[in-house]
């Protein structure tokens, strides 16, 4: 009839309440939904398992006291660690577990490792500058509340007034930045010639300084009178720009470059039967398997004489065998 009541099937045949729903009801004095017996939880029967405030000391779960006005609410006896309450001195720290951890009170009520203690956690923790009235306050170069950086030169962040130049490697090489942040490397527009770093010229007002590099020249990047290409570099290799700005081997240059792959290369590669197609592959042809009319009577993916089919892709008597 699925009338319901506790531990019974309800309307919409579902169990109404029962022991393990984490629901306490009149029928139960405790039910947490796990009801696994452990120290301060439910039993599988839903009454309540050991704990601190059931009258029984129980010592293998660390309880000095149950009940009396010298006992703490953690079952531990007041005015030790333990209790829950922090009794400085001789006590740091107190929260009636003390198991320690990072940030956390550990045995004998005192702290563990934690931000001001003077030691560096990693990977909690970038800097600590200990627990004076100073540190970890935060600002310029310094350690904050957190103990985690806070602006310093290094960061790839400018902080004005106090640096001019931050770029996060600050190695004082060519445009970069000094290692303190309060300057600039040799770069192009310092008014001095780095002729180490490829400067030609260094004179932002000069019209034939471009880029610290003289007029137009092949390696400007512009493809100028007399050049074929200029991609700066200039080093050669197949399809690129190679020195004097003129092109490196590529395809089109009606130079066969097997190594890069080309099949051929008549300098156009426009296709049509019997020439080069675009990419430097072979167009149709006669050998190739295939019969192109007109041009072809047979193909026999060779050209052999006496097999049928001739050199030329025409039909011809087979010389017998």
């Amino acid at each position: 009839m699925n009338a319901g009541g506790y531990g019974k099937c309800a309307a919409g045949c579902v169990l109404d309440h029962y022991c393990g729903d984490g629901v306490v009801t009149d029928a139960e004095k405790c039910d947490d939904g796990v009801n696994d017996g452990l120290y301060g939880t439910c039993n599988p029967d839903c009454t309540p398992a050991v704990r601190c405030g059931d009258g029984k000391i129980q010592s293998e779960w660390g309880e000095q006291c149950d009940g009396g006005a010298n006992c703490s609410t953690t079952c531990k006896f007041i005015g030790q660690c333990g209790d829950a309450v922090v009794h400085n001195p001789p006590e740091e720290c107190d929260d009636g577990k003390n198991l320690g951890g990072y940030g956390k009170c550990a045995p004998q009520c005192l702290w563990g490792p934690r931000c001001g203690d003077g030691v560096i956690q990693s990977p909690q923790e970038q800097c600590d500058e200990g627990s004076g009235a100073d540190a970890n306050k935060g600002g310029y170069n310094k350690c904050d509340p957190q103990c985690q950086f806070g602006s310093y030169c290094g960061d790839g962040v400018v902080d004005s007034p106090v640096e001019v130049c931050d770029d996060g490697v600050n190695d004082d090489r060519y445009e970069s930045c000094t290692p303190d942040c309060k300057g600039f490397g040799p770069s192009c527009g310092d008014g001095v010639v780095q002729p180490e770093w490829g400067e030609e010229c260094d004179d932002p007002n000069d019209p034939n300084c471009a880029k610290c590099r003289l007029g137009a020249q092949c390696g400007d990047q512009v493809v100028e009178a007399g050049e074929d290409c200029d991609d700066g570099v200039n080093d050669g290799g197949y399809g690129e720009c190679a020195p004097m700005c003129k092109f490196g081997p590529r395809c089109g240059d009606g130079v066969t470059q097997s190594q890069y792959g080309e099949q051929c290369d008549d300098g156009n590669n426009k296709g049509g039967y019997g020439k080069c197609a675009p990419g430097c592959v072979y167009g149709p042809y006669c050998g190739d398997g295939k019969v192109q009319k007109p041009y072809e009577e047979c193909d026999d993916d060779n050209n052999v004489n006496g097999d049928g089919c001739s050199s030329a892709c025409k039909k011809e008597q087979a010389v017998p065998k």
